[in-house]
């Protein structure tokens, strides 16, 4: 068989567009100027494919800089969300505050009454008081009085609260329910209390 003719033939089947040389048939002067054109097409989209990559690897590191700036931005020992306050059993503060209210309340029902006012300072608290140093604790303690004990804000968290509380309960309509109601709120489910009692809280009031 002719080498060249072979040649020709593996270099038909490899155009997209002209197909297979056993059922199409080409001259091979229109053969060679479809390669050529084939060949400047696979050019130019090798370098344009070539811009793109460049151009993404541009952007890229300019979206690293900007992640970097962005990082050195943030707090050198990590978010203070991070930095709880736990006990020796790792209970954050209102896992801790909910056992106490749940046993107080048990012990007098007026204890949820007033902590389902003032109860969320606790949650606060954890958020944003930051224990990694006792300066940052100072600092963000410091913050958070300011920002949540203000008699302004009391007066607007109270009133919030007070009214959440007669809509979730009936004291408006009768008030001696509420003490069965308070100690329902805190009850837990029988599962719950017996892995109390078998791991009970570390952290004690």
């Amino acid at each position: 068989r002719d080498p060249i003719k072979a040649m020709l033939d593996q270099l038909q089947s490899i155009i997209p567009h002209i197909g297979n040389p056993d059922e199409e048939k080409v001259s091979h002067a229109g053969l060679l100027v479809e390669a050529g054109d084939y060949i400047q097409s696979a050019m130019r989209e090798n370098n344009s494919t070539k811009e793109n990559i460049e151009s993404l690897k541009a952007k890229i590191e300019e979206l690293n800089c900007e992640i970097e700036k962005s990082q050195e931005q943030l707090p050198e020992h990590g978010s203070t969300a991070i930095h709880r306050i736990m006990s020796t059993r790792g209970k954050s503060i209102p896992d801790m505050f909910a056992d106490h209210v749940r046993r107080r309340t048990q012990e007098d029902w007026r204890y949820w009454v007033f902590t389902s006012i003032m109860g969320h300072f606790v949650h606060t608290f954890a958020q944003e008081v930051s224990n990694i140093s006792m300066v940052e604790m100072e600092r963000t303690s410091n913050q958070w009085i300011q920002e949540k004990m203000s008699l302004q804000q009391l007066r607007k968290d109270a009133f919030r609260k007070l009214a959440k509380l007669c809509s979730k309960t009936s004291i408006m309509e009768d008030p001696s329910r509420l003490p069965e109601e308070a100690r329902s709120f805190v009850a837990l489910p029988e599962e719950t209390k017996e892995e109390i009692e078998e791991n009970p809280p570390a952290f004690r009031y």
